[in-house]
């Protein structure tokens, strides 16, 4: 029986998020699995992986193969750094406390590079979020001034509408005044 590290996916429609699991080769994809080492959620910024490194090393020793995108979290990960650091060991070429240290020296980079990361990315969802709202902004205030505008034509041609028709009532009085014969001022 070969054994895979591989991701099963769970979670409806569109909103998926991932156990990280060790299964048979032959198994379905969401199907039946040996043992549950993990999760992943890509949905989240950034991604969240975790993992159980003992359980994850202890297969890996046993011979399972991680498909490529376990591969990738695993590295992601530094488990597979690990692992090879643990081989060196094993050799004799390294000592634990060297390997311990150069984990250790490892771990925190990444710790650093993955802050570095998050925070790059929500300075970028931020500036995208303003940006959106001053565009949003000026359109408001494009339509705001397109109807002042027509409230202003509008406005414009009832006043010119009501200034002719004074004028012509005016007219029409006049005309009325002079079939009566009535003198405009009568003193």
């Amino acid at each position: 029986m070969a054994v895979k590290l591989r991701l099963s996916r769970q979670g409806r429609k569109g909103i998926p998020f991932y156990r990280i699991v060790a299964a048979d080769s032959t198994a379905p994809r969401d199907g039946k699995y040996i043992e549950t080492l993990g999760i992943y959620d890509p949905r989240s910024i950034p991604a969240v992986i975790e993992i159980d490194q003992q359980k994850a090393l202890n297969w890996l020793e046993k011979g399972a193969q991680p498909t490529e995108t376990m591969r990738a979290v695993l590295k992601y990960k530094g488990i597979l750094f690990k692992r090879h650091l643990q081989k060196g060991v094993i050799l004799g070429k390294l000592t634990q406390e060297v390997a311990d240290k150069k984990y250790a020296l490892w771990e925190e980079a990444n710790n650093r590079k993955i802050i570095s990361k998050r925070e790059g990315v929500l300075k970028s969802l931020e500036e995208k979020r303003q940006t959106a709202l001053v565009v949003e902004s000026k359109r408001r205030e494009q339509i705001t001034q397109k109807v002042m505008a027509k409230r202003a034509v509008e406005s414009e041609k009832t006043q010119t509408a009501a200034i002719e028709a004074a004028v012509e009532a005016k007219e029409t009085l006049e005309e009325v005044a002079k079939e009566a014969k009535i003198p405009e001022n009568p003193s």
